[in-house]
């Protein structure tokens, strides 16, 4: 099966395809353009580079943060744009677990931190366990001074921001914590494989509605975190 992986959760978007367990193309999307207006072109030039067509296209997956919400939301209707055109399996995966994949076999524990905006930062801390990942701790959401907190020992940190981990966060590091320097974006690669994993799942269930994960109550909303 030729699935298509796609993440507009972050700055950096990303699109990949994958066949019978191959990446065969992985594409970033230029973080100082419009999503909605690079992902149709960025679709066109991998399936062209992988020498395939949109009728080759088996399911789709789609990242569904936590992120950035209009982002997210970009790239849930463009994939369900695909999904109405081809009338193909939508697979929604979680952006984290995406961004963890990059650093799968670099430590045993990864933490992944995203600036949630409004005072808060998302997270999550999984293992990997070979085809997917364990959770150790689920995404979630709280203010910086509580973050320090969530992070278990032996972790290696990793986010997609310019700016990395905060300062605060450094400072009360639990032990043998690492942090990767450079900012760690979600694989489209992995969504790809997901996809196709659950795809193909006799449990798949067609009719689960694909939509943005939402961590706070109410979102959007415009008050900070405590």
């Amino acid at each position: 099966m030729l699935s298509v992986g796609i993440d507009t959760s972050t700055k950096v978007g990303c699109l990949a395809i994958v066949r019978d367990g191959n990446c065969l193309v992985e594409k970033t999307i230029d973080a100082q353009l419009d999503h909605s207006a690079r992902l149709l072109p960025t679709l066109e030039s991998a399936l062209k580079e992988a020498g395939c067509t949109r009728t080759d296209i088996g399911c789709i997956g789609m990242g569904l943060g936590p992120g950035s919400l209009t982002g997210v939301r970009v790239g849930i209707a463009f994939a369900k744009g695909l999904v109405f055109a081809l009338r193909k399996p939508l697979v929604g995966v979680g952006s984290l677990d995406a961004i963890a994949y990059r650093v799968r076999e670099r430590a045993r524990t990864i933490t992944v931190i995203v600036d949630a905006k409004l005072g808060g930062y998302y997270h999550a801390s999984y293992r990997w366990a070979g085809e997917a990942f364990e959770e150790v701790r689920a995404p979630s959401v709280c203010c910086l001074r509580e973050l320090p907190e969530q992070i278990p020992a032996g972790s290696l940190l990793v986010s997609p921001d310019e700016k990395g981990i905060p300062r605060e966060v450094l400072e009360a590091l639990p032990r043998d914590c690492r942090v990767e320097e450079r900012p760690v974006h979600p694989s489209a690669e992995y969504i790809a494989r997901r996809a196709i994993a659950e795809a193909t799942s006799p449990s798949y269930d067609a009719s689960r509605i694909v939509e943005p994960i939402y961590l706070r109550p109410g979102v959007p909303q415009k008050a900070k975190l405590a």
